[in-house]
């Protein structure tokens, strides 16, 4: 008896841990968890909010100091298995696109990512900077 509840304590405890480092891994949580692979209109109907809503945040999370932002796409998508919307934004005079991560269920940003333009497949990622929002914050 005793062997069974140990072995269903490390069970749960290997879950948890599981659980814990898919959602860490990013840095960040969302608040819509999505399971299994889905429609972009079953997607459109899981978002509280609106694209429209999500793009005016991350516009507002883009420091330009004037300088004229555009949105250069928007996706609403699952990443690290949470709804987000993917907003990617042009900013006049400043090389490459800033990529804001916006929580489809609070609309709060998540992340934010600049990515230069003169990166080619090879060494995508490697000068990537994605921080969580807090992250962000700090500095």
């Amino acid at each position: 008896m005793k062997r069974a509840s140990l072995v269903s304590i490390a069970l749960a405890a290997l879950v948890l841990t599981a659980t814990s480092l898919s959602a860490g891994a990013a840095g960040w949580k969302g608040s819509i968890k999505v399971k299994g692979k889905h429609t972009t209109e079953e997607l459109a109907k899981l978002a509280k909010v609106s694209q429209s809503d999500a793009e005016k945040t991350a516009l507002a999370a883009i420091e330009s100091a004037g300088a004229a932002k555009t949105t250069k796409e928007v996706e609403l998508e699952v990443e690290h298995r949470f709804l987000i919307w993917s907003v990617e934004i042009v900013t006049a005079g400043k090389p490459g696109i800033d990529e804001i991560l916006v929580d489809a269920g609070t609309g709060k940003v998540l992340a934010r990512e600049h990515e230069d333009e003169d990166d080619d497949d090879e060494d995508a990622g490697k000068d990537d900077v994605r921080k969580d929002d807090d992250d962000a914050k700090k500095k």
